[in-house]
């Protein structure tokens, strides 16, 4: 009677699951401007929501901050710098010859000076 019953003993096993490590070796990319900005976006927004860790918001943050800054000194350098200035002023001269040329070729081949800019 009893040795027609058979009885199957499992053992299951339960994963704990282990907490991922954030990925801190993409803050290298918040080295490159402006890419930079949106992986450091993206870094931060992981930091504070999925990770919740401090380090990882800090690498976004630097990123975003890094390429403001990047940018930022360029466009004073543009502005304000001589070396930039000369170069502006070099271009603008080279464009101004070119113009008068233009305009000089126009009045030999035709006669005289245009008239009306639209036609």
């Amino acid at each position: 009677m009893f040795g027609d019953t058979h009885y199957k003993i499992t053992m299951e096993t339960t994963t704990i699951p282990t907490k991922s490590k954030p990925p801190y070796l993409l803050g290298l990319l918040c080295l490159i401007p402006l890419v930079g900005a949106f992986v450091g976006l993206g870094l931060l927004l992981y930091g504070l929501l999925k990770y919740k860790d401090k380090w990882l918001s800090i690498i976004g943050a630097a990123g975003i901050l890094w390429t403001i800054i990047i940018y930022s000194t360029l466009f004073y350098a543009g502005k304000n710098a001589t070396v930039f200035k000369k170069g502006f002023e070099d271009i603008s001269q080279m464009q101004l010859n070119s113009l008068v040329k233009n305009i000089e070729y126009y009045k030999l081949t035709h006669g005289q000076y245009l008239t009306d800019l639209n036609s």
